[in-house]
């Protein structure tokens, strides 16, 4: 073998690891939107969590209105999902100077059902698929 084809070959080996690493990476992703209702009511505070065995649990802010989307994250991976929304984080913050007795007590969400706060017991599903998906939940009492 002689050295120009030697030269050639691994050009040729170099360009075809190029193109196959600056492709895309994981699996593709879809656009993800929707809105999160109690009664009709939109859910304005929270966070809807969409979680598959495979995939994990991703999560989202809900909107003032109740809206939420996936496209900051870049959309899902195609799959059947179960949807939870929790609650905002009561206390962020360290505790006051006088400890944990003098914080106010903690916002309730009655807008948020119990049943609709864990992956285990909420039965809203979400099959996101190849396409735009947008899902609208109404959680009930």
């Amino acid at each position: 073998m002689n050295f120009r084809r030697l030269k050639n070959m691994t050009a040729v080996a170099l360009s075809c690891m190029i193109v196959v690493g600056c492709g895309k990476s994981g699996p593709e992703k879809y656009p993800v939107t929707g809105k999160m209702t109690f009664q009709g009511q939109p859910v304005g505070e929270g966070t809807v969590q969409f979680y598959n065995p495979a995939v994990g649990s991703v999560g989202v802010k809900l909107g003032a209105t109740g809206e939420f989307s996936f496209a900051e994250l870049g959309g899902l991976v195609s799959g059947d999902y179960s949807v939870y929304v929790e609650p905002p984080e009561q206390y962020t913050t360290p505790p006051p100077a006088g400890g944990m007795q003098n914080l106010p007590p903690p916002k309730e969400y009655p807008n948020i059902p119990e049943k609709y706060r864990q992956v285990i017991t909420s039965d809203l599903k979400a099959p996101v698929k190849s396409k735009p998906n947008k899902f609208e939940f109404d959680m009930k009492p």
